[in-house]
C-alpha cells in the first residue's frame, strides 16, 4: 500500500502557485526603498570586508570631497 512516506507519487506532486490577485502581505516590505534618498540608496553594504558603520563613514567622506 503507498503511503506519503514511501511514494513517489505522492512526493512528485507539485502545489499550484497562486499568481494572480494582490501579492503584498503586511509582514513583507515591498518597497524597502520608500522615503530614501539616492545618496542614502548608493551606500554599498554588501562589502564583505568593511563594517556597515565603515561603510557610511566612507560614504560621508567622499560626499565632502
Amino acid at each position: 500500500m503507498a503511503t506519503p512516506q514511501n511514494s513517489k507519487a505522492a512526493t512528485a506532486a507539485k502545489a499550484p502557485v497562486e499568481t494572480d490577485g494582490e501579492q503584498a502581505h503586511p509582514a513583507v516590505d515591498n518597497d524597502l526603498r520608500a522615503g530614501t534618498t539616492s545618496k542614502q540608496n548608493r551606500i554599498d553594504f554588501n562589502d564583505p570586508t568593511m563594517s556597515g558603520q565603515d561603510a557610511v563613514a566612507q560614504n560621508l567622506a567622499e560626499q565632502r570631497t
